[in-house]
C-alpha cells in the first residue's frame, strides 16, 4: 500500500513538472494561443505601406517593401495619419527589408537623377543627402541596417526657394 502511495505521489510530482516545463511561466495558455498570438503579431508587424507618390513628388520609388511611413513637423512632433491641416516638414519612407543590392542598386538609379552628395559610403552602408535635377524636392537616403530609410526634407526646400526666389 505505502508503495502505491508512493508511485502515485511521484507521478504527481512528474506530471506538475512536465506542465509546469510546457507552460514556459504562462499559466493558462495552451501552445495553441501562444502560436495564435505569435501569428497576430507577425501579421500586425507584416502591415504593408504604400509609397506616398503624392508627397514624393519626382523621388523615384525604390524596389524594397515599405515598412513604414511618417510625417513631422519643423518642431518634430509627429503628425497623425489622416490629418489633412497640418503641412509636414519631413516625410520618412522607411524600408527595414531592403536588402544590400536594393539599395545599392537605388543608389545608382538615384545618381542618374539627382545632385548626390555622399556622406558615408562603404562597402555595407551608405549615407546620402540629394536634389532632384528637374523638380528640386531635397532628400535623405540612409542604408545602415537596422536603419534603412529615405527622408524628403519639405523645409529645406521651403527655406532655399525663399532665399532663391523660386
Amino acid at each position: 500500500m505505502q508503495r502505491k502511495i508512493i508511485v502515485i505521489l511521484l507521478l504527481a510530482i512528474a506530471v506538475f513538472s512536465l506542465n509546469a516545463c510546457n507552460n514556459n511561466g504562462e499559466s493558462g495558455q495552451t501552445q495553441e494561443t501562444q502560436n495564435e498570438q505569435t501569428q497576430q503579431q507577425s501579421s500586425d508587424a507584416e502591415e504593408s505601406y504604400s509609397w506616398p507618390k503624392d508627397e514624393m513628388g519626382k523621388i523615384p520609388q525604390p524596389d524594397s517593401k515599405i515598412t513604414s511611413v511618417e510625417k513631422q513637423k519643423d518642431n518634430g512632433e509627429f503628425i497623425e495619419e489622416g490629418d489633412k491641416t497640418s503641412e509636414p516638414a519631413f516625410l520618412t519612407v522607411y524600408m527595414g527589408e531592403m536588402t544590400k543590392e536594393e539599395a545599392f542598386s537605388y543608389y545608382e538609379v538615384l545618381k542618374s537623377s539627382a545632385e548626390i552628395e555622399v556622406i558615408d559610403e562603404s562597402d555595407v552602408k551608405i549615407e546620402l543627402s540629394g536634389k532632384m535635377n528637374d523638380s528640386g524636392e531635397r532628400f535623405s537616403l540612409v542604408y545602415d541596417p537596422p536603419r534603412i530609410y529615405l527622408m524628403r526634407n519639405f523645409l529645406d526646400e521651403k527655406m532655399l526657394d525663399g532665399s532663391d526666389g523660386n
